[in-house]
């Protein structure tokens, strides 16, 4: 194998951060590996673990498997990864985003006069990932007062830039006033992942059991909700957007029963740390 060091500067090179060329180095060499053992091996802070490597799934650098409460992570195929970078750099190729943007505002306006059925209008069903990324970055942009959330897989959010777009956009949401309850399912984000100091007004966050359904409610007037309900291959899934005050008022009544019953964010800290303490006595 190469020199460390230049193996994590030509990642650096390919846009890969030094944490994760070193993480997924490891699972090269040692294959399906938990965070504890990854933090061992390669050296970084324990904290940090899990957030490295769910960028690196998202990336496509590693694969995650789920047993339980308990999350394993193994190296994906070089070769695999090397098409998953092609692919990438063709999508930023500036020439294509510069004939699209040239092409289609070109007929935005057009788009904008036609009339359509009304009834329709208050429906709209979103199959593509991306679109459902800039459909949720619109929503959150014209929100108001309130976001509800049932917040679990599938996600569009395929990459750490659509991450950190979501983020900015709730980030100016909060700034503005907007209030932010998100329900988890309990065991999906790892309690490691919470850190005291981390913790921000961006999100309520309450966990339960389990959920319905993925769903988002607007200041109580639109609901963005995925189809199907029920949790299978994770690229096969849709978002429809109602916009109706009934269907929301609906929506917003499940929302606050699971609310009612789910648990804090703080008791989850609580009993994740005094869990450690007893366990290191």
């Amino acid at each position: 194998m190469q020199d460390m060091n230049d193996l994590i500067q030509q990642f650096k090179d390919l846009g890969i951060a030094e944490r994760e060329t070193k993480t997924y180095l490891a699972l090269l060499e040692r294959g399906e590996s938990n965070a504890n053992e990854l933090h061992r091996i390669t050296g970084l802070q324990r904290t940090k673990m899990y957030a490295v490597l769910s960028r690196m799934v998202v990336r496509g650098l590693c694969h995650e498997r789920v047993e339980g409460r308990n999350r394993f992570f193994s190296a994906v195929d070089p070769n695999t990864v090397l098409d998953t970078l092609r692919n990438q750099w063709q999508i930023e190729v500036a020439i294509r985003d510069k004939t699209a943007t040239d092409i289609l505002t070109s007929l935005a306006d057009s788009f904008k006069n036609h009339e359509s059925n009304k009834y329709l209008d208050s429906i709209e069903v979103i199959r593509n990932k991306t679109q459902i990324h800039r459909k949720y970055l619109s929503l959150m942009n014209e929100t108001k007062s309130e976001v509800c959330a049932f917040n679990r897989p599938p996600f569009s959010a395929n990459s750490l830039p659509m991450m950190e777009e979501q983020f900015a956009v709730q980030k100016k949401a909060n700034e503005r006033g907007v209030r932010n309850r998100t329900i988890l399912i309990e065991g999906v984000a790892p309690i490691e992942e919470f850190e005291y100091p981390e913790l921000d007004a961006l999100d309520e966050m309450r966990f339960a059991p389990s959920l319905p359904i993925k769903l988002f409610v607007f200041d109580a007037q639109r609901v963005f909700v995925a189809l199907p309900s029920t949790l299978g291959d994770v690229q096969d899934f849709s978002m429809v957007l109602i916009d109706d005050p009934g269907f929301a008022v609906l929506a917003q009544m499940a929302f606050e029963q699971y609310w009612e019953k789910a648990t804090l964010l703080t008791t989850l800290l609580d009993e994740h740390h005094n869990g450690n303490n007893q366990n290191q006595t």
